[in-house]
């Protein structure tokens, strides 16, 4: 009776710590928090270590650099060497589990303890996995092969949901403000973040810049070559500028062949130059090369800047680098 009472009493226990581990869990609210999470649930169940290996073309984009991500094809192949064909989970002497280089990383020292080892099923796509969850203890008797796992099991496949659910909603607010045709910001983007930056640059006395770019000739190639090869010129124009700004520039696709560049911590100077490096890039495009169709048509851009000036919205911003802008197309030739 005494030993029913025990077992039982355990049994409660690690229902409790499981129940607790999912809660925390589920209130994670962006897949940018992960390495932090991952490190709670190691906590939270006192394991020696947590580790997530995940498809990098579902989630290469949306996690941190501490998680680690492996093409489809490689983690697959690493993963069908887990029982049933990689379906289902190692429970065991580490010395026994396949592939801890991959599962718990190369860094990993010679196998000691006992590990833990699980696919993350995708809900969305029934016998199909997102990547692998592994635990590691240093003791050999955390994860030996008589231990029952239905909480683990449970706890696990409620965690893969919530990273499903998480990268499906962060695809949807990404594809918001994404400008589909050429991965460029769009306007929307602009307006959520740029008065926040107005603001600190206004409290900090900081610089901030606007350059506003239209490109010149573009109706020509849309009427001669196609609206499909329209496009390809388009993406190639934003590749080129988005290459050229830095990676705290806000940078914008406005509409049509207009794009603009939100620079902050930027003296008038540094605007100008990018301003320089942008028209050069433009005129540099091969239009023939970009489209593969034969043709001597060329473009150029035009492009205006603006400074912050206290005060200023993002409306007043825009109008004056647009105003700039045009004032240049003006003084091209017919």
């Amino acid at each position: 009776m005494r030993e029913m009472t025990e077992l039982y009493r355990a049994t409660l226990e690690t229902f409790e710590k499981f129940r607790h581990c999912i809660e925390y869990v589920q209130t994670m609210t962006s897949l940018s928090d992960l390495s932090e999470v991952l490190d709670g649930i190691r906590l939270r169940l006192d394991m020696g270590r947590v580790r997530l290996v995940l498809s990098q073309e579902m989630f290469g984009e949306f996690v941190p650099h501490g998680v680690t991500t492996l093409p489809a094809a490689e983690l697959f192949q690493a993963q069908a060497e887990l029982p049933g064909h990689g379906n289902g989970s190692f429970l065991g002497a580490c010395a026994c589990a396949p592939r801890l280089d991959v599962f718990l990383g190369r860094a990993f020292p010679a196998p000691e303890g006992s590990c833990y080892l699980h696919p993350l099923p995708n809900k969305y796509a029934p016998g199909t996995h997102i990547g692998v969850i592994a635990l590691h203890d240093t003791s050999a008797d955390r994860f030996s092969i008589d231990k029952a796992t239905d909480f683990l099991d449970h706890f696990c496949d409620l965690f893969a949901h919530t990273l499903v659910t998480l990268r499906d909603h962060e695809q949807l607010l990404r594809e918001a403000v994404i400008d589909p045709l050429t991965s460029a910001h769009n306007r929307l983007y602009l307006n959520r973040h740029a008065p926040r930056l107005l603001a600190l640059a206004e409290r900090k006395d900081m610089p901030l810049a606007l350059v506003y770019l239209d490109l010149d000739r573009f109706k020509p190639v849309n009427d001669a070559l196609g609206h499909d090869a329209g496009d390809k010129v388009l993406r190639e124009v934003a590749a080129r500028i988005r290459e050229a700004v830095r990676a705290y520039d806000i940078f914008v696709r406005m509409g049509g062949d207009e794009f603009a560049v939100f620079m902050p911590d930027a003296s008038p100077e540094e605007a100008l130059a990018l301003a320089g490096r942008l028209k050069a890039e433009i005129a540099a495009l091969d239009v023939a090369a970009c489209t593969g169709r034969r043709t001597n048509l060329r473009l150029s851009a035009s492009v205006g800047m603006a400074t912050f000036a206290p005060g200023q919205t993002l409306e007043e911003l825009l109008a004056e680098a647009d105003r700039e802008m045009y004032r240049g197309k003006r003084s091209l030739p017919a």
